[in-house]
């Protein structure tokens, strides 16, 4: 992402990070998200604006993008691209923010977006385990140039005692939260129980020694 960057954009341009969250989750509880792509930005001169639905700290604009009196305040403004980053799998109905996307970019403009591929579920505040294929996503943008894409082996990068510790794979991840394993592990002997939960636990459980990777892709208008 944070090559991606600067090789799509440059000094003074300005881009619009949807569904960034906070900095507290920007800088730390997942301070590689800064370190890697949100610092070196910066320093490139590069200004990213970061907007969400919900107030907090770090977050530049708040409203819902898919609000079309605030899609038309977002439209005022001289995008030079977007991000969107991890959050369509946190979406029960992904085509308006789809469609908010393709509104919002201009001819000329880049949008960079990632989505997980291979990672457990996770709530924000939901999860609706929408892991999308390099093709899925040139799928949801078919008017949009496709420039370059790929599914990414990945790490998650977490503080322990305050040294950097990677987890390359959701078991190196539940390893490091003995409670967490366990309550999993008895999960999965309960299919009766919320069959659909029971579903999703047992083929994270499956794939919980597959390396983590999410799929990245880059269009332009």
């Amino acid at each position: 992402m944070g090559n991606r960057i600067q090789q799509h954009f440059k000094a003074g341009d300005i881009i619009l990070d949807l569904g960034s969250s906070t900095s507290d989750l920007r800088e730390v509880s997942q301070p590689h998200m800064y370190e890697s792509i949100f610092e070196p930005a910066q320093k490139a001169g590069i200004n990213i604006v970061h907007t969400d639905i919900s107030t907090g700290e770090g977050v530049d604009i708040v409203g819902d993008s898919t609000d079309p009196m605030f899609l038309e305040e977002l439209k005022k403004k001289n995008w030079n691209g977007l991000l969107c980053c991890n959050l369509l799998e946190h979406l029960e109905d992904r085509q308006p923010i789809i469609d908010a996307i393709i509104e919002l970019l201009q001819t000329g403009d880049k949008l960079i977006m990632t989505v997980p591929y291979n990672y457990p579920y996770h709530l924000d505040p939901i999860d609706t385990m929408y892991r999308p294929s390099l093709d899925d996503l040139k799928k949801l943008f078919p008017n949009l140039k496709f420039l370059e894409g790929k599914e990414l082996i990945a790490c998650r990068k977490v503080s322990r005692h305050g040294e950097p510790v990677y987890h390359k794979n959701y078991f190196q991840q539940l390893k490091d939260d003995p409670p967490l394993f366990i309550n999993l592990l008895i999960r999965s002997l309960i299919p009766f129980y919320k069959p659909k939960m029971w579903w999703i636990t047992v083929k994270d459980l499956c794939k919980m020694f597959k390396p983590f990777s999410a799929t990245v892709a880059v269009f332009e208008k």
